[in-house]
């Protein structure tokens, strides 16, 4: 159904022209800016991380259009559902207890919906499966901890270059390391992941006082007036 609604209805939305532009002017030399009303690339400093931007910039720089482009977001979220599914099939949870899971994730408004617009959310919910499968195989004795820290903190990091709010998909993590390690080994990886994602986004907080921002990652834009 997903796929004659992306097919048979106009994809397009309020944000979609300021995504394309602004993907089209990274591809264009322009760097990470917007089109303003003279016609010129003009810098966008604060408001937004750069990630979406460039997958945009890099899918269509293999030759997508706007409906290839929505057709790799579903295609996307398939497969992160069936990351959770296989995860909970690992755990020992039965197969027709999983697919029905996977029906409901599948149903999510965000998944569902939002997929057939130019849009962030299809693709934080791609990394909330994501991370809700490593969530799941903490719970599971079999998984080594390390390595699935390693990946949710990688996942995290990814996602806040998509959108800085979106740090929020460590809180079931973090909660579900403390109900099966504890506290003290609860705080002692929380100042890890604290660490690592400083680290990892402090360029991009440079790159903005770089630009004229008044303080790294400031809320509001210079495409839109101060908030």
């Amino acid at each position: 159904i997903l796929y004659i609604l992306i097919f048979a209805i106009d994809s397009l939305n309020g944000d979609a022209d300021f995504y394309l532009e602004t993907a089209n002017n990274l591809l264009n030399g322009c760097g990470f800016a917007f089109t303003n009303n003279s016609g010129e690339c003009e810098t966008i400093i604060g408001g937004y991380f750069p990630g979406y931007f460039l997958l945009l910039s890099f899918l269509l720089f293999l030759g997508a259009d706007l409906k290839r482009i929505l057709l790799f977001k579903s295609i996307a979220i398939v497969l992160s559902i069936l990351c959770v599914s296989n995860s909970l099939i690992q755990l020992g949870m039965a197969r027709k207890k999983v697919f029905w899971f996977t029906i409901l994730f599948g149903l999510s408004p965000l998944s569902f919906g939002f997929s057939r617009f130019i849009v962030i959310e299809p693709i934080l919910y791609c990394f909330s499966m994501l991370m809700l499968s490593e969530t799941i195989n903490l719970v599971n004795k079999n998984k080594k901890f390390n390595l699935i820290f390693i990946r949710a903190i990688i996942l995290t990091i990814i996602s806040i270059y998509f959108k800085p709010t979106s740090f929020l998909i460590i809180l079931p993590f973090l909660i579900t390391c403390y109900i099966s390690k504890g506290i003290k080994f609860l705080i002692k990886y929380f100042f890890l992941f604290l660490i690592c994602i400083i680290l990892a986004i402090t360029p991009w907080g440079i790159r903005d006082l770089n630009n004229g921002a008044s303080y790294p990652f400031q809320a509001w834009s210079s495409r839109m007036p101060t908030n």
